[in-house]
């Protein structure tokens, strides 16, 4: 759409038609490499990033937001190869290359380099997303934890559940 100018309809009849339903789908393998390495780092190094800087509990938000900042921009580092690779495979207009394909020709064509091509713009871009993300995430977390204290609402986890699974109760 982007680079023909036709509307959304023009645009899926003619990729349909000219490299069949497949063509909704390359890289697809791509996206979840990019979304697995990424997510895994972003989220699951934000708590020890914190810790270590020592952004607890009653540290100032700009901590937990450059904790977040500092995992966003690493995840983003691991997961920008498969960014790339995905870009590749998805403006293909010939037949979806294979994985392995794909990176062996981007290795011989630009070797490591290649596949960090926008690597720069995909730290900054990760960097304020997690930062906002993650910072904001902490706070209110912190809130809520506080509030729950006193709160008859927050008392166990199992209230959220329960309308949901007491009408199987009787299914035993």
């Amino acid at each position: 759409m982007q680079v023909s100018g036709s509307s959304i309809s023009v645009t899926v009849s003619e990729l349909a038609g000219k490299e069949g339903i497949a063509a909704f789908w390359k890289g697809l393998t791509f996206a979840y490499g990019r979304e697995l390495s990424y997510t895994s780092v972003k989220l699951g190094a934000y708590a020890p990033v914190r810790d270590a800087m020592g952004a607890g509990k009653d540290a100032p938000f700009y901590m937990k937001f450059l904790a977040g900042a500092i995992t966003g921009g690493v995840g983003s580092a691991i997961g920008n190869p498969f960014d790339v690779l995905k870009t590749l495979a998805q403006t293909n207009k010939d037949k979806s290359i294979p994985l392995m394909t794909l990176v062996k020709d981007m290795y011989t064509q630009q070797g490591i380099a290649g596949f960090y091509r926008g690597v720069e713009a995909n730290i900054m871009r990760a960097c304020v997303l997690n930062a906002t993300k993650m910072g904001c995430y902490d706070i209110s977390k912190g809130y809520v934890m506080e509030a729950s204290k006193s709160s008859i609402l927050f008392c166990h986890p199992t209230h959220f559940s329960e309308p949901i699974f007491v009408p199987f109760s009787g299914m035993r």
